[in-house]
This record gives C-alpha cells, structure tokens and sequence, in this order.
C-alpha cells in the first residue's frame, strides 16, 4: 500500500462517504447491512479496519456496539468525527490512521467482530494480503466472526465493458482478468489495486487460518449493469426498489455470488 492509495482517499474524503448513495453502488451498502446483521453477534466490540468515512462504523454504534476505526487515511477519519458529531451519537472507542498490517497499537483477541472492507483492495503483493490477515486473525477472539471483502476481477471484467472498453484493445489484459491481477499506480479514476477471484481468495484466507463460512456478492444480478440501474431508478422507482429486494435475496447464490465486483467473505478463525 503505498502513498498513492492515502493520496487518492485524502484528496476527495466527501466523495467517499457519498459513494454507497448512488443507485448502483447502494446494492452493496444494503447487501453488506444484511451480512452484518445476519452474522454478527447482537452486542459487543467491533473493529472496522477500512473504514473510510465510517458508513458502516456509524451504524454500528447506533445499533450499540462498541466501535474501533481504522484508516489509512486521517480525511477520511476527519469525515466520520464530524458525521458522529452531526449526528450526536457516542463517539467511537478508538479512532486510529494507520496502515491495515501494523495494528501493533491494539491488543490480541479483543473484538467480537470485524470488518475488513478496503485494505485487500490495495495491497498487491499477496505478503502484504496475508500480514493484513493475520492482524484480522489476532485482533479476532477465538469464537468472533469478520467480514473481509476482496475486489472481484470476475466481476470487473463485466463491469469494464461499459466503464473502460478501451483497455480491452489489449489481449493479454483481457485476458489476465479471468485470474488474479495487480494495478499499479492509478486506473480509470482509481488508485493502484488488486483484484482476486473466489477461489484464489479463499485459498488466501485459509492460508491465513481463517475458515470461510459463506461469501456474497454484493450486486448479484445486476453486476456491471450500473448505467440501466440509474436508468431505473431515475424513471421507474417501482421497478428499482424490487430490483434491491431481488439482490439482497440472491446475493449469496453461487450463479451470481463470483461474478459480482464486490465479494465480502464471512469467517472464522480455525480451531486448534
């Protein structure tokens, strides 16, 4: 992870915290919700490492749950300070920018649960992955349960046809995202990323001693189809509100859970 990557979240924070509100973009904050609700435990303390602006952090709290927040980024920590603020709830336990692998600052098998949605992103050497992971997995108690989200190159590679056709005038390219790929640097308005696939991906987190209970895809269906969601949204709000209902129903079945962008995996730390 390098400077490029605080570089590309400090100079645009709000537009982070605003990302979850496009009609697209809203199928995995509401996807996302579900999981937590379904698997994490009713009470307790959470670590959310990733956590940007703090979306997820937020509701949390609301919900009660005793937070921790870890960035990269300290604009986009500043964000969620003044959203705590605004909305006068508790403020977080913990509120700490520091790279995902160096967590050093907070002690072994504290939280209940923990999110881990952005880091994996970032980091394109599978050394850096795994050191992230293993944080994950001593942070974790022994009976806790976390969230960990990997970019889907199954998925983007759909996606691309109407976001980026033009990097497809390179074969070899295309070719390589129907496995594991590194972007250095800056792409399409991003910052330098990895994108995995399912099965890789789990072979990742099992190497890191993790068992991976279930996985989702966060847009199901209606992956890579961003411009007719807007299009719906926009002029059949009907049809739209079933379409989220549609997605949140099937997000987790096998047909659609590997070629979504977004995949988020829930596991567990392996006994013994």
């Amino acid at each position: 992870m390098t400077k490029h990557v605080s570089k590309f979240y400090n100079e645009k924070p709000e537009k982070e915290w605003n990302r979850l509100d496009n009609p697209y973009t809203n199928f995995e904050f509401v996807t996302t919700s579900d999981l937590i609700a379904r698997y994490f435990p009713k009470k307790g303390e959470v670590c959310d490492i990733g956590c940007g602006p703090g979306r997820y952090s937020i509701q949390l709290i609301q919900k009660g749950y005793k937070v921790t927040m870890v960035d990269l980024s300290q604009e986009l920590l500043d964000i969620a300070v003044c959203k705590v603020k605004e909305l006068k709830i508790s403020a977080p336990e913990r509120l700490i920018c520091s790279d995902a692998r160096k967590l050093s600052m907070l002690p072994t098998e504290t939280f209940d649960a923990i999110l881990q949605m952005g880091p994996m992103y970032h980091l394109l050497k599978q050394e850096d992955r795994l050191n992230a992971l293993y944080e994950v997995a001593r942070l974790l108690k022994n009976d806790g349960v976390a969230i960990i989200s990997y970019l889907n190159a199954w998925g983007i590679v759909r996606y691309g046809l109407s976001r980026f056709p033009d990097h497809y005038e390179n074969i070899t390219f295309l070719r390589s995202m129907t496995g594991e790929v590194a972007i250095p640097e800056t792409f399409e308005r991003f910052t330098e990323c990895f994108w995995s696939i399912p099965p890789k991906a789990m072979e990742e987190l099992s190497e890191a001693g993790f068992d991976v209970l279930t996985y989702i895809g966060c847009e199901s269906f209606a992956s890579g189809l961003k411009n007719d969601i807007n299009h719906i949204h926009s002029s059949n709000p009907k049809a739209y509100q079933n379409i989220v209902q549609m997605v949140r129903e099937t997000c987790e079945l096998e047909q659609y859970r590997s070629t979504s962008e977004h995949i988020h995996f829930v596991v567990k730390k392996k006994k013994g």
